[in-house]
């Protein structure tokens, strides 16, 4: 915008009325320049008001996306140790052919002892 304001020349001296004249363009201009600096400030303000909303919410997105990492990561670490513990349970409850077959020798040998007797 322009703010220049030209200053009458009359030969050295201004009458009373071009003082009053120039005065009223100072005001004028002053005021001008008041409601611009007011209008900027306002669009500032809305533009600042934007990007802190904008800023809470992304801040917001990033705390439930961490919460939800460390729930998962919990999730994890409490699905494996089932899995260990499911395991560790299955392979010592586990019968091993060599098992079975060393009680069937056993079983036979004792049907032979007591047969004997």
């Amino acid at each position: 915008k322009e703010y220049s304001i030209s200053i009458p020349s009359s030969g050295g001296q201004m009458s009373e009325h071009g003082i009053v004249g120039f005065r009223e363009k100072l005001m004028t201009k002053r005021q001008l320049m008041h409601d611009d600096i007011a209008e900027l400030r306002s669009v500032h303000q809305k533009s600042e008001d934007a990007f802190q909303n904008q800023l809470s919410e992304l801040v917001a997105q990033m705390r439930t996306k961490e919460n939800q990492s460390v729930k998962a990561k919990e999730e994890q670490h409490a699905a494996q140790t089932e899995i260990n513990r499911i395991s560790t349970q299955a392979a010592s409850s586990r019968i091993r052919k060599n098992d079975i077959d060393n009680a069937k020798r056993r079983a036979e040998e004792a049907v032979t002892e007591r047969d004997k007797l």
